[in-house]
């Protein structure tokens, strides 16, 4: 599964995986938006490495470390199985005389074969031990301990990155599953501890037009004023400027303004070869930021601004027109 970030400060996380259930063809897990994801997660988690959860953690964890060991033994001794038929295959093909080629022949694709079962055990061996994280430290686990009595203040400090926190639960999570009820708009999920122990809990997710219904009646105007001629990334930008926020709090972002323009079915902003940028319109004026300023207050050449924080939208036929009258 991969995570993007979104939004302006490219904070708000999205997950999306395409990977198919090989048995059931369908899929295995699903694209959805993560905030409420993470804060649930971070929920959970807090609540375990607590110093009381702490302890009962790493008691949990030292009877997953002996069942571990268990089947590390269990590994181990199918290969030396494998190993004894190997070398008891090989030994009688070495001690068969020459001229009994037949026998010689048998014996030999005898070998031939404890020889692949005995690659695939190592093989399997292997593979089991890289499926299952490796054991924590003396060390790591005294860390921990010290770490549960003040891992809430420093996981909630703004100074504490995210690459801390993800530190923080690759110690203690081996892997989460989840899946999207649609209709029910939920997000059910798993959480895989090191312990071998499993949590499952849920989220509601948000209707993805509710933004929609709930924008203040200034903001619907700023968008439709500027829809069919500024991009929905130049649309957030300019209420992002001028102090907006989504409904929820978080700041305006382009698929934000998507979604609320499709709503209301709106058209799309304007075709590039209709309206160009004030920085282009300059290059084909060969002129400066400034005469380019005077010729579109003195209506020699046609654009708008429909904020002044908005980006200038130059008409590409008045342009043409003053082109022509220079020449």
């Amino acid at each position: 599964m991969r995570v993007n970030y979104g939004g302006v400060h490219h904070d708000a996380p999205h997950f999306a995986c395409d990977r198919r259930d090989a048995v059931q063809d369908r899929m295995a897990c699903q694209s959805f938006g993560g905030t409420a994801l993470e804060q649930r997660l971070s929920g959970i988690l807090l609540e375990v490495v607590a110093p009381h959860g702490m302890e009962a953690a790493l008691l949990a964890l030292e009877d997953w470390e002996e069942q571990r060991a268990r089947q590390e033994r269990q590994w181990d001794l199918e290969v030396a199985r494998a190993e004894e038929k190997e070398a008891r295959a090989r030994r009688k093909y070495e001690e068969v005389e020459p001229g009994h080629r037949l026998v010689a022949r048998t014996l030999e694709q005898a070998w031939e074969r404890t020889l692949q079962a005995l690659e695939e055990a190592r093989r399997a061996r292997e593979l089991r031990r890289t499926q299952i994280p490796p054991p924590l430290t003396d060390e790591e686990k005294r860390q921990l301990r010290l770490v549960s009595h003040r891992i809430e203040e420093l996981w909630r400090d703004s100074e504490t990155s995210w690459k801390d926190r993800k530190e923080i639960v690759r110690l203690l999570v081996h892997h989460v599953e989840a899946w999207v009820d649609h209709g029910a708009r939920r997000l059910t999920f798993r959480v895989h501890w090191i312990t071998g122990k499993v949590s499952e809990d849920h989220v509601l997710l948000r209707n993805a037009y509710s933004r929609a219904r709930e924008v203040a009646d200034s903001d619907l105007e700023m968008i439709y004023r500027m829809a069919s001629e500024q991009t929905d990334r130049a649309i957030a930008m300019v209420l992002t400027k001028a102090g907006r926020r989504q409904p929820s709090g978080v700041l305006w972002n382009g698929r934000a303004v998507k979604s609320v323009r499709e709503k209301h079915g709106w058209m799309k902003a304007a075709r590039e070869e209709q309206y160009t940028s004030l920085t282009e319109a300059m290059r084909l004026l060969h002129v400066s930021q400034d005469k380019a300023y005077r010729l579109i207050r003195e209506g020699k050449v046609k654009a708008e601004q429909p904020y002044p924080e908005a980006r200038w939208h130059v008409e590409r036929a008045s342009l043409e027109r003053w082109l022509k009258r220079k020449k």
